[in-house]
């Protein structure tokens, strides 16, 4: 990502610009030519981010713009307006069913070569427009969500090109989101370090635009509560583990906040022990010699389980210097299932971290312990971007201007 208005795409190993295979998608190419740019279009990069399907790529802009591109040919697909101020965080739902990528291909007679145009459509079988017939492919993610420094979090629809919700999040900026794995929950981190929670309305995504009975188009993206944490400074960076039960918030310049999200059998647990002692204070408050405490009234399940219940606090990762950006390792480090959290420092050191397994309350707390750093000098300025090798042997780094 070039920090003014171009998106590059390099081969750190040799220097050269590369572009990625729309056949096979791990491999990078390489070729000589421009930079991602359209002409008249001179806004900063401010966030880039890969859909699922491999050749198609979202980038943000500082004036509010979203451009969808597609690596294959280097062009711009369609472009999103309605961010007031500058595109903060990007993410695809690859969930949304029905869409698909269509190619349109020359159907005349007399062979004459048709221009191609590419996009979406709804229909799950092979449709004609004016003469061309369309042909499905690959499928595609249906949905973009975006956030701003405008306070908004916006719903993009791919099929369509427009947007389809829009929400007030926060009163100051919004600076970082997350969608969880199983894509039904949305955490959002403003300015004022306030960290907020939305469901994604799953129903609502497979039926669509549709209206409800007062007339209005039926909402996607629903308010939860908020999730308190420990500072409440700027939330700049939030993170779901791909696999494991965790979620990392950094709102402080040296630490990052790792919470755990409790299983449905681990809260019921807990809910039943909230009653026990809540029926335990009320009897030693009336009356002492009262009916005892079955264990069917503690076991009661008509409690609606506390959205806040579901996560708790888990470890809190203090780096040795402030942290300019994190990522979870995709895969575990031992047979103890240990997650790893790795760490890009404003003075180009890289750490590596161990989040350790919960313990048993009667046991003292879990501290997460750095494994791997890497301090030697290197760049000469803030490291702006990480990536790991697929066989996990081979870290790149990238800086400003090396």
């Amino acid at each position: 990502m070039s920090p003014l208005s171009n998106v590059l795409v390099w081969d750190v190993k040799k220097g050269e610009m590369v572009w990625l295979s729309p056949i096979y998608p791990g491999l990078l190419l390489t070729v000589h030519s421009a930079p991602w740019h359209e002409t008249g279009h001179r806004s900063e990069v401010t966030c880039i981010l890969r859909s699922p399907q491999p050749n198609f790529f979202a980038v943000g802009y500082a004036d509010g713009s979203i451009r969808l591109w597609d690596s294959t040919n280097e062009t711009v697909v369609t472009v999103f307006n309605g961010h007031k101020k500058s595109v903060t965080a990007l993410a695809f739902d690859d969930r949304a069913p029905g869409l698909l990528q269509a190619r349109k291909i020359p159907t005349s007679s007399s062979g004459i070569s048709l221009p191609r145009l590419v996009y979406t459509v709804c229909e799950a079988i092979a449709t004609r427009l004016l003469g061309s017939t369309f042909l499905l492919q690959d499928r595609r993610p249906g949905l973009l969500l975006t956030s701003s420094k405008d306070t908004f979090l916006k719903l993009w629809d791919l099929t369509t090109h427009h947007c389809i919700q829009t929400v007030v999040a926060h009163r100051s900026e919004i600076w970082s989101l997350d969608v969880n794995p199983e894509q039904d929950l949305i955490f959002t981190g403003s300015g004022e370090g306030e960290v907020k929670a939305w469901r994604i309305d799953r129903d609502a995504v497979k039926d669509g635009l549709k209206e409800t009975e007062s007339g209005e188009i039926a909402k996607m993206i629903h308010p939860i509560t908020n999730l308190p944490l420990g500072s409440n400074h700027r939330v700049s960076q939030i993170s779901f583990h791909p696999k494991q039960p965790y979620v990392a918030f950094q709102s402080h310049d040296k630490s990052i906040e790792i919470f755990r999200i409790r299983d449905d059998e681990e809260v019921k647990k807990k809910l039943a022990r909230r009653r026990k002692r809540a029926k335990e204070k009320k009897q030693e408050k009336g009356d002492k010699k009262g009916p005892e405490i079955t264990a069917m009234e503690i076991d009661q399940d008509d409690e609606e389980v506390p959205f806040i219940d579901k996560f708790t606090p888990h470890v809190v990762v203090r780096a040795s210097g402030k942290v300019r950006s994190f990522n979870f390792a995709n895969e575990t480090t031992s047979q103890k299932n240990i997650a790893e959290l790795m760490v890009a420092l404003s003075n180009n050191a890289l750490e590596v971290y161990n989040i350790p397994q919960p313990t048993k309350s009667t046991e003292a707390p879990p501290e997460a312990t750095r494994n791997h750093s890497v301090s030697l000098p290197g760049h000469r300025a803030d490291v702006r971007s990480l990536c790991l090798s697929s066989d996990d042997r081979i870290l790149a780094s990238a800086a400003n201007g090396h």
